[in-house]
């Protein structure tokens, strides 16, 4: 659907619920809707103890800016300072 109202939703997904595969699902579902809200929680994300999650979030990542900087989280904070 990509709807907008659903990224503060699944941003809190992400951050927050118990399920490794929930909170992968939700980084792919927020690449999908491309808001750059998601950006920072998704760089985040790269760290996350969830391997899903780890390769999600990069992925989420290329889809919303366009770049691809692989699963550095620091390349992503420093893209991400320049480019807010």
């Amino acid at each position: 659907m990509k709807e907008a109202r659903a990224v503060e939703p699944l941003i809190a997904t992400l951050k927050n619920d118990n399920n490794g595969y929930v909170r992968a699902m939700a980084a792919w579902a927020l690449g999908q809707i491309r808001d750059h809200r998601a950006i920072e929680p998704l760089i985040d994300g790269i760290t996350d103890e969830s391997s899903d999650v780890r390769k999600r979030a990069p992925l989420a990542l290329k889809e919303i800016t366009g770049q691809d900087l692989g699963k550095d989280p620091a390349k992503w904070r420093e893209w991400w300072e320049k480019n807010k």
